[in-house]
């Protein structure tokens, strides 16, 4: 599987959440409870897109509320 979306390997918290049709404090929600890793760099936040792939790939079910 490829690591990356886009050809990118991170992605903003505002990014994560387009992604996953979600808002922002269900990532930062999801990234403190480990459903979804991250990196900080400087200050910002960044969550990995292999864990964003991860979560888009469980059942819809599984997959967080929409805004």
């Amino acid at each position: 599987m490829d690591n990356t979306i886009d050809g990118r390997a991170l992605f903003s918290v505002p990014e994560a959440a387009s992604l996953l049709s979600c808002g922002q404090s269900t990532i930062r929600r999801m990234e403190r409870d480990g459903r979804l890793r991250s990196v900080l760099i400087g200050a910002d936040l960044r969550i990995t897109a292999i864990s964003i792939l991860e979560i888009l790939q469980q059942p819809e079910t599984d997959q967080p509320a929409t805004k």
